[in-house]
């Protein structure tokens, strides 16, 4: 069609055919005939994938889809005898140079991937070796050698004991080659792949390296790069996980470099850290028969951080707020008391990246340490507050606000207010006194919340009519409705079928209980006109003021509109000669606010806003002299323009009244 110029035409096709293309992946879930039928369609699947980039992705989703919903072992042994024809054009596809119309990539990593987790074994070497080969190479894009590395990354999950030895073999010289970052990292990916593979043979492997490991790790230290780091700290946390007491002296030589990474600009890097944090300390109290001692012992080498220089310093004080938060419960009294001692004097540093970090453990300290071994402290805290200079102080303002809240909740007002400084007393009573407002004005929109659903309940619900109508209306509307129903259903222990005669007799009128007309042979309900008798039922007559209820009324109800009020009932008849003596209510304090000036909008209800009609035959009488002040106000200002320009002397121009 595209040679014969019909674009429209081939464009059309296109999309039913993708259409068709999108069932596969439905068709690929839980199939039972896999056995029988797939050796048809993998020849053209792996075809496709390769000649067809538009449809490449479904085809890629359907291979993912039937490998993970494989019922049977044999299933999968089925899938994995084509993996040496499907895992060729997937790799190929991957290290091909991308083009701006190629679909992503995304799904053809995940179907390598998913592919690879049934593989024969020995299929699995021979790719494993020629893509260890390839990364050999020297003359290589630096898309293909990233590309080569990434699909490493992937099969280490699935090689055996052997191919894992020689990996290890390759990575070990690039942990310490400190001018390739892109190759350092991988590294470190792999042997984090290693490391928490779950295969027997990655137990095995660790198991008989794991000295080697602590070595090789210990070494790299110093020429770590910072693009690495995090995939660094992530194998330091599978290792730590895997310590025992014989191999605790690991844990001094990496806890400085864990230190230092809380302070990483790269946020993954910082989590990473704070984990291995956390799982050195439980592996503290899991391997350890005196869990206290060995806390104490962790504390002691964490703190000695803080007699460093000013980053370490302030790293150790973040560390030392995870350490408190989580293992306050184990550690002792005299523990806590020497780390706040230490804070307290910190306190008076100079240095804001130090200050930053004795804040941060505070504001942790005061939830999690028992009040009576952090009490004493708090004066000395308020008072260090006080010895800051005036740039400190102004810097970390509202870092200080947030702490004198939370003495405030924990120590209570007296206290606090009683050891705070003439300065700090004055956040206080403000603090307080917004805690209450805010407190008062949530007390407020909570009761205002419960008057207006009253209201709501109550608007629409009083009429003329009995209140046995009020109860069928509850009953079939609900609470928040406005309209009132003129019918109600009587049900029975059988589903209501409205195309049986017996049910008939079951459908009444609220009001009068009289049955409604019957239906008409083919079965249709006939339903009278109920919009004069809903407009009656709505709108009462006996009143000549507006009201509330009305109001409410007017703006849910379709069919009529209030006898009063800006849309007024024409049809009315009134008698001729008669005024009513009665003024209009709406004077608008319904619309008033009870905290501030001026109106303010309700639901339900129209716009607190005055109107002047437009239409100068109606209101002319009315209106006449209401601009009066507004034009004599123009003319001085003309009169005054025209003295200013010289034309004394010469009447000017003005318009004609209003």
């Amino acid at each position: 069609l595209k040679t014969e110029n019909k674009t429209l035409d081939a464009k059309v096709c296109f999309n039913l055919e993708y259409q068709i293309w999108s069932l596969l992946p439905s068709f690929c879930k839980k199939p039972t005939d896999l056995l029988d039928s797939f050796k048809v369609i993998a020849k053209t699947m792996g075809s496709l994938i390769s000649q067809r980039p538009e449809i490449r992705n479904i085809l890629c989703t359907s291979l993912i889809t039937l490998i993970e919903t494989c019922q049977t072992d044999d299933q999968k042994v089925e899938l994995g005898r084509f993996a040496k024809n499907f895992l060729p054009i997937l790799f190929n596809i991957f290290l091909s140079e991308p083009k701006p119309e190629d679909p992503p990539v995304k799904p053809v990593i995940d179907s390598i991937r998913a592919y690879l987790s049934i593989c024969p074994q020995g299929t699995l070497h021979t790719f494993f070796e020629k893509l260890l080969a390839k990364s050999k190479e020297e003359v290589m894009s630096d898309h293909v050698k990233k590309v080569v590395l990434e699909l490493i990354v992937s099969m280490i999950a699935y090689i055996g004991l052997e191919d894992l030895n020689t990996m290890y073999s390759e990575i070990v010289p690039w942990l310490n080659e400190p001018g390739n970052a892109n190759r350092q990292k991988r590294s470190y990916q792999i042997l984090w792949s290693i490391l928490e593979g779950k295969t027997e043979a990655h137990d095995r492997f660790v198991i008989s390296h794991l000295d080697g490991l602590y070595k090789h790790l210990a070494e790299s230290l110093a020429l770590a790069q910072p693009a690495a780091k995090k995939h660094r700290l992530k194998c330091l946390l599978s290792l730590v996980k895997k310590l025992d007491i014989e191999n605790f002296e690991f844990i001094p030589s990496v806890l400085p470099e864990i230190v230092l990474c809380v302070k990483e600009q790269n946020e993954k890097t910082r989590l990473a850290a704070y984990k291995c944090l956390t799982a050195i300390g439980y592996v503290y109290l899991d391997k350890s028969e005196d869990k206290r001692l060995a806390m104490k012992n962790y504390i002691e080498m964490i703190i000695a951080g803080v007699t460093g220089q000013t980053h370490l310093a302030s790293a150790t004080l973040l560390c030392l707020s995870k350490i408190v938060y989580e293992y306050n419960s184990h550690l002792e009294a005299a523990v806590l008391d020497q780390i706040l001692e230490i804070v307290v004097a910190l306190m008076e540093s100079k240095q804001r990246e130090i200050l930053k970090g004795v804040l941060a453990f505070i504001k942790a300290a005061i939830g999690v340490i028992h009040f009576s071994i952090m009490e004493p402290y708090v004066k000395p805290i308020l008072e260090s507050f006080n010895k800051w200079d005036k740039p400190n102080r102004h810097h970390f303002r509202a870092k200080v606000r947030v702490i004198l809240e939370r003495l405030l909740r924990r120590f209570g007002f007296e206290m606090v207010h009683k050891l705070a400084s003439e300065e700090h007393k004055k956040v206080i009573s403000h603090i307080v006194k917004e805690q209450r407002r805010a407190k008062a004005a949530k007390a407020g929109r909570r009761d205002k919340g419960e008057e207006e659903e009253e209201d709501e309940e109550d608007a629409g619900l009083e009429s003329d009519g009995d209140e046995e109508m009020m109860e069928d209306f509850k009953q079939l509307r609900g609470k928040g409705a406005r309209t009132e129903m003129t019918s109600t259903l009587v049900e029975g222990d059988n589903p209501l079928d409205f195309l049986d005669n017996s049910m008939i007799p079951k459908i009444y009128r609220g009001t009068k209980k009289e049955p409604c007309s019957l239906p008409e042979k083919d079965g249709k309900l006939v339903i009278e006109d109920l919009t004069k008798k809903i407009e009656e039922a709505m709108i009462s007559d006996g009143e000549d003021e507006d009201s509330e209820d009305e109001v409410v009324k007017a703006a849910t109800n379709p069919f009529g509109r209030p006898s009063k009020g800006i849309y007024r009932d024409t049809k009315k008849e009134k008698t001729p000669g008669t005024v009513s003596d009665k003024k209009p209510k709406g004077d608008g304090g319904a619309y008033k606010s009870s905290k501030a000036s001026g109106d303010m909008k309700k639901k339900g209800k129209h716009e607190p806003f005055a109107y002047v009609s437009i239409n100068q035959k109606k209101g002319k009488k009315k209106s006449h002299g209401q601009f009066d002040n507004l034009i004599k106000a123009g003319r001085a200002g003309v009169l005054k323009g025209a003295k200013s320009k010289g034309l004394k002397g010469k009447k000017p121009k003005v318009g004609k009244p209003i």
